[in-house]
């Protein structure tokens, strides 16, 4: 009498993937797994993606913003100060107020760097010296109120502090801000290398089952899997597209927006340095040489000896390329004519006191009088601070909707997969339903 004994659990699939129905249903499994994992690789990629784009437009670009502001505040602080310290009598409240205003800008905006994080060393210096600069200043007017010479030495100390310490640090937490958008900016717009590998290997999948199928039943096509052939397609086309869309976008915020702005924000700088330096050479009272060819080096890379270069005349092509409707564009030309007038009413400045009229030097220097020094300065602040303004803005707007193409991406991308996978599950099953 035969014993008949079962296989082992190892051999009855080794029989049932060596028929027809099992290799079917090994193909269905395969088939639908890789259309579900390709849709889950691209949803999950694209989800990704659109938390660094939301980033870009919502933290990122707010916080080079806000270094680029601290930046230019102490900057401003640092001219206000100076030409405050050559008014006659009173300190004339406008300009104190708006050294008061610089501080608080500052300090607001050393307060957030050090809650969001990074910055690291930058914040503490900036943190533990502004404090000393505002206190050096203090000093320095309460000596000036006595009209006793100690002031304009604290004040050269206040202003030597912000020049070697707290500028070159504002200076590099600024760099490292825009370091930290361009390095999202990136990101967010980069291609999905692994969802597109992942797609043409289950592209490929499908395409070698088909083949075989057709070989086996003599049937060109497979509804099912050709259905499933299509999703992956069409999650293909849909990933091409949010790249394309989404990158477009972040491009345009950068092209239009952030770097336009870091260009003017750099400019608006060099002005208030040069406005700074303009003040402390007539402060000096005949000793400020230093400061006086500190000014002219800052206004030849303002506007370039010839007056239609430097940091404005570079600015012009990129303003034309950002602003369509050339509005900027006018702005700066008019930006620029108020740097040369500002550089003419310097020299008359200092022929002013070459001559021996302090008084008049004086009145050209801080006056409010048409054609001084302060009415052109003013003019190139004001014209500079609007177009920052207007990159400011650009940038939110093209920056603000990046993310949503890698949010379509991500919900088309599971859906097809899921009607990918249900296509080739029921076509194969038909098949295998055919051997019963």
């Amino acid at each position: 009498m035969t014993v008949m004994t079962r296989p082992a659990p190892s051999g009855r699939l080794r029989i049932a993937a060596g028929r027809t129905p099992g290799q079917l249903f090994l193909a269905l499994v395969a088939v639908a797994a890789m259309v579900l994992l390709s849709g889950i690789v691209v949803a999950v990629a694209a989800g990704q993606r659109s938390t660094l784009a939301d980033e870009v437009a919502t933290e990122d670009g707010p916080a080079a913003d806000r270094a680029l502001r601290l930046y230019r505040a102490l900057s401003d602080a640092d001219a206000t100060v100076a030409a405050a310290f050559l008014a006659t009598g009173v300190e004339p409240p406008a300009l104190r107020t708006r050294y008061d205003d610089d501080i608080a800008t500052a300090s607001a905006a050393l307060r957030r760097a050090a809650a969001d994080g990074g910055g690291g060393p930058q914040v503490e210096v900036l943190t533990a010296q502004l404090p000393v600069y505002t206190g050096l200043v203090e000093k320095a007017r309460a000596y000036q109120r006595q009209q006793l010479p100690l002031g304009a030495a604290y004040l050269r100390e206040a202003s030597g502090l912000m020049r070697d310490t707290l500028l070159p640090a504002a200076f590099e937490l600024s760099r490292e801000r825009r370091a930290e958008l361009g390095a999202d900016r990136s990101a967010a717009g980069a291609t999905q290398e692994w969802g597109l590998i992942v797609l043409v290997v289950t592209l490929g999948l499908l395409l070698f089952v088909q083949r075989r199928l057709f070989r086996r039943t003599n049937r060109v096509f497979n509804r099912g899997l050709v259905a499933a052939t299509l999703a992956v397609l069409l999650t293909g086309g849909l990933l091409v597209g949010g790249d394309i869309a989404a990158s477009g976008d972040l491009s345009a915020s950068h092209a239009r927006g952030s770097f336009p702005g870091s260009v003017l924000a750099q400019a608006q700088v060099v002005a208030l340095q040069a406005r700074a330096d303009e003040a402390l050479a007539l402060v000096a009272r005949g000793s400020g040489q230093e400061f006086e060819k500190d000014y002219n080096s800052r206004m030849a890379e303002l506007v370039g000896e010839d007056g239609k270069s430097g940091l404005l005349g570079r600015a012009a092509p990129v303003l034309a390329a950002a602003d369509r409707s050339s509005a900027d564009g006018r702005v700066l030309a008019d930006a620029a004519r108020a740097a040369r007038d500002w550089w003419e009413a310097h020299r008359r400045m200092r022929a002013a006191e070459d001559e021996g009229d302090y008084a008049q030097a004086v009145r050209l220097a801080v006056g409010t009088d048409p054609g001084t020094a302060t009415e052109h300065f003013t003019r190139l602040d004001e014209m500079l601070g609007q177009l920052l303004e207007n990159a400011q803005r650009r940038f939110g707007r093209e920056a603000a909707g990046a993310d949503v193409p890698w949010r379509f991406v991500a919900v088309g991308a599971m859906l097809l997969a899921l009607l990918g996978a249900a296509g080739a599950a029921a076509g194969l099953q038909q098949r295998i339903g055919e051997y019963r």
